[in-house]
């Protein structure tokens, strides 16, 4: 038992030990007014509130108004409210408590402890948050709460977020400071983007957060791997968005188009294979190899690596074919997990083979060019890879 649940129990003891609680607490009271606020464990108030409120209501009503109205104590006043079942009154507290604008916006964070926020309607929600997001810091609170609204969202029968909440979450992800935080609540952005970024009526707001981000990326505000699964997220629920934003023809986004984002397959890997095809036929001369150069190419068949559907289509699609395979040659490379650089170009190799009984003789050509390629690579590789060993051993016999 740690610190502040002996307090809690302390207080809870007190309050069952007296029978005058509120002279009880007048004294408390009076005391907590003589000392520094801010240092003060409020467990122990805690406890005491708790215990009175589960035992006589109205009295346990008097002391939080007490709380909340006193110009001195006001300021714990959120930690000790969330010690009480939230009801309509303590939430109209709440929110009185927000507008007096007196204690940081941390304490209000514990909303999201304790499944306390599913007392909250959604519309009672929306107005703590929107009164919180104004604090200092009221930002971070604010997702982490959201956070735990929809955790476990997809597992649940109670609770649908409703048309406001969704629209309010997409206000909130689009006035957020991505340069803030620096990527410390990927996590909880994820979980509020499956949300509120999902499907056709998204597209306009999701091109909008998605243009944001680039921005801040561009300027060196964050970097594609901050935000790793919240980008890999918002490719995958908005794909031609993403697409327009990050590797629209001559104005390509290198540090996405390039980054795995910290995943074994790249987020457009996933992408439809129609709407991937149609989006590059509208620019067919950037868009084949950029693409090409942005998805992984490849997927695992037991040991073996083999073409993805979408790698194939890329090929059979382009008018430039050898570009794309050329493109899906230095991503493979790229990507490909550790261990023997040799042995890794070998595998690679292996998997353009399906390819020299390609219908198309350009493609057959290029495939048999890059083989070349490889196994010289590869060759070489080797030699470096036994000369390194035959030096490490070397040194370890002297």
């Amino acid at each position: 038992m740690n610190t502040n649940n002996r307090l809690f129990r302390f207080g809870h003891g007190v309050a069952s030990g007296v029978n005058e609680i509120e002279k009880v607490w007048g004294n408390i009271a009076i005391c907590l007014e003589k000392i520094n606020i801010e240092k003060v464990n409020s467990n122990f108030i805690g406890g005491f509130v708790r215990y009175v409120y589960d035992n006589d209501l109205d009295k346990a009503q008097l002391i939080l108004d007490d709380l909340l109205n006193s110009d001195r104590l006001n300021q714990i006043f959120p930690l000790v409210q969330f010690d009480c079942p939230l009801d309509k009154v303590a939430i109209s507290r709440l929110i009185a408590s927000l507008k007096k604008n007196t204690s940081p916006s941390w304490m209000y964070q514990n909303i999201a402890c304790g499944r306390r926020h599913e007392s909250l309607s959604d519309t009672d929600l929306i107005t703590v948050l929107e009164l919180l997001w104004l604090k200092p810091d009221g930002d971070y609170a604010v997702i982490e709460i959201l956070n735990m609204r929809f955790h476990g969202l997809e597992n649940q029968t109670i609770y649908a977020p409703s048309v406001d909440m969704i629209k309010k979450c997409k206000e909130f992800l689009l006035k957020y400071d991505y340069g803030k935080y620096h990527g410390r609540q990927d996590y909880s952005l994820v979980q509020i983007a499956k949300v509120c970024f999902a499907g056709d009526k998204a597209e306009e707001d999701a091109c909008t957060l998605l243009k944001k981000l680039n921005e801040y990326i561009a300027t060196y505000k964050v970097h594609a791997f901050d935000y790793g699964e919240f980008l890999s997220t918002l490719i995958e629920l908005q794909p031609i968005q993403a697409l327009d934003v990050f590797l629209k023809d001559d104005n390509v986004s290198r540090e996405i188009a390039n980054s795995d984002l910290y995943r074994e397959i790249s987020p457009f890997s996933m992408l439809p294979i129609d709407k991937a095809i149609a989006w590059c036929k509208k620019s067919p001369i950037y868009r084949f190899k950029t693409l090409a150069s942005s998805i992984t190419p490849y997927e695992k068949n037991g040991e073996q690596l083999k073409l993805t559907s979408l790698a194939k289509a890329l090929i059979n699609k382009s008018s430039e074919p050898w570009l794309v395979i050329e493109a899906f040659e230095r991503a493979a490379i790229q990507m490909y997990g550790r261990g023997s650089h040799a042995s890794i170009i070998e595998q690679i190799a292996k998997m353009f083979e399906e390819l020299l009984s390609h219908e198309n003789p350009d493609v057959v050509e290029s495939t048999k060019t890059i083989l070349c390629k490889l196994a010289k690579t590869a060759e070489r590789e080797r030699a470096d890879e036994e000369l390194r060993s035959r030096r490490s051993e070397e040194r370890f016999e002297w």
